[in-house]
């Protein structure tokens, strides 16, 4: 996996090998993974989006007085990069990391991904990714590169961009033993011998 820089243009690609890989971690965890449904943000209560945007409430783009109009004109059908520069506009201390992430959690989209340090670490061991975290975070032609490479991936195996989000996150920091004994739905018996549901 690699982003080239190509005279002013970048793109980002995932070799067969790459996509054996990720897909082998989508087969084994994936079912492991919950997301919010999409179109959460419509009930949730103000205490709920205190909740998920305690530190910027004070924004005028939050609220104004007491309503919450942060969503106003945004829907989960939109185009979710356009939505997410909307709420990046409404409320400035979001980046696309950021905005990615608080879009998950309240269901406003599944087709972005928060590009954080644990995600692009993975990416970075297993994946030979040539980036940093810090680089994709800071340049916003690199993020939406990867982001774009990754989502061909997630059309590929049928799964939303979210997804892989929730299980690469979640996932990254479990060494063996914290996996087997947090999931043993992972682990079966079949005649003696110990097999993980996600071999291939």
């Amino acid at each position: 996996m690699e982003t080239i820089y190509s005279k002013g243009s970048i793109h980002t690609s995932l070799d067969n090998a790459d996509r054996e890989l990720l897909g082998r971690i989508v087969r084994c965890f994936g079912q492991l993974v919950g997301l919010e449904p999409l179109g959460r943000y419509r009930a949730m209560t103000l205490d709920d989006v205190w909740l998920a945007i305690v530190s910027v409430s004070q924004l005028p783009g939050v609220f104004q007085g007491h309503d919450l109009v942060l969503f106003e004109g945004l829907s989960h059908e939109g185009n979710p990069i356009q939505t997410r520069g909307e709420i990046i506009k409404r409320c400035p201390i979001f980046h696309l990391k950021s905005a990615s992430d608080f879009m998950i959690n309240v269901g406003l989209s599944h087709d972005v991904i928060a590009l954080d340090t644990r995600v692009v670490g993975i990416l970075q061991k297993y994946l030979g990714y040539n980036l940093t975290p810090q680089h994709i975070q800071s340049h916003r032609g690199l993020y939406l590169s990867l982001e774009a490479a990754l989502r061909e991936f997630c059309r590929e195996q049928n799964i939303s961009l979210a997804l892989l989000d929730r299980l690469l996150f979640r996932f990254s920091n479990l060494g063996a033993i914290e996996l087997v004994v947090r999931y043993p739905e992972l682990i079966r018996s079949n005649q003696g011998a110990t097999h993980c549901h996600c071999e291939h």
